[in-house]
């Protein structure tokens, strides 16, 4: 199991959590403590008005994941963050 982390800055615009297709067995977002605007994600239709919501500090952990085929990929999850917000994102591979 290999545990990874990154942060997302934003820039007003929806981006997939990673460009290049990255399978990990669980996941954790979580809008910057300091954010003054609400992050959103969720798939490619993602923008400042669509997507499930987080506001500072609030996160979601996607469900643990046991089933070898299954997983979840970050080229498909999308998050829309606001200029000069982030969003913290952990998962882990393996």
């Amino acid at each position: 199991m290999i545990v990874h982390f990154f942060e997302i800055a934003g820039d007003n615009n929806a981006h997939p959590l990673l460009a290049t297709a990255t399978k990990c067995k669980w996941l954790q977002i979580q809008a910057g403590l300091n954010n003054s605007g609400t992050v959103r994600y969720g798939d490619s239709s993602t923008s400042s008005t669509v997507g499930l919501q987080a506001t500072k500090g609030a996160g979601l952990l996607f469900r643990p994941i046991a089933e070898i085929s299954e997983f979840y990929d970050l080229s498909q999850i999308y998050a829309w963050v606001a200029t000069g917000d982030v969003l913290d994102v952990l998962y882990v591979t393996g």
